[in-house]
C-alpha cells in the first residue's frame, strides 16, 4: 500500500463494487420500465378498482422509505418461505419503488399527448387497445 493514496488492491475491490452496482441498477431499471408500463396501464383503466389500486400502490411506494422497503422485502419474505438471496432482493426493492416512479412519469407522458391525436384515432374507429399501441404509444 502506498501511502495516503488508494493502493491497488483497493481499487481492485472498488471496481468489484462499481460493476455490482451497475448490473443491480441496470437489472432494476429493466425490471422498473416493464412494471411501470403494466402499472401506467392501470392508470387509464374503466374499472374504478383498477384505478384505485394504481393510486393506493403509487401512493403506498412513494410514500414509504427505500430503507423501510428493502427491510420488509429481505426479512419478510422468508417468513412466507420465499427465501432470497440479497441481490435478488435489492434488484426487487429497486424496481418495485423506481417502478412506481417511472410510473408516474408514463402517466404524465400520456396526459401530455395533445386532445385531437387521441380524438383523430378515435375516429379511426381503433378499439383503446389499438389506440394506445398505435397512435399514442409511438409518440
Amino acid at each position: 500500500m502506498t501511502q495516503g493514496g488508494l493502493g491497488v488492491p483497493t481499487l481492485v475491490i472498488l471496481l468489484k463494487g462499481a460493476g455490482v452496482s451497475l448490473g443491480l441498477a441496470c437489472a432494476a431499471i429493466a425490471c422498473a420500465t416493464v412494471l411501470a408500463v403494466l402499472l401506467t396501464a392501470l392508470a387509464f383503466s374503466r374499472l374504478l378498482p383498477v384505478r384505485l389500486f394504481y393510486r393506493l400502490y403509487i401512493y403506498v411506494i412513494r410514500g414509504t422509505p427505500l430503507l423501510v422497503l428493502a427491510m420488509l422485502i429481505f426479512y419478510a419474505l422468508p417468513a412466507f418461505d420465499l427465501r432470497t438471496g440479497p441481490y435478488l432482493a435489492a434488484v426487487v426493492v429497486l424496481a418495485i419503488y423506481v417502478a412506481a416512479l417511472f410510473a408516474e412519469v408514463f402517466r404524465g407522458g400520456v396526459l401530455a399527448i395533445p386532445r385531437p391525436q387521441w380524438e383523430s384515432a378515435k375516429s379511426l374507429g381503433l378499439p383503446p387497445g389499438a389506440m394506445l399501441r398505435k397512435v399514442i404509444g409511438p409518440l
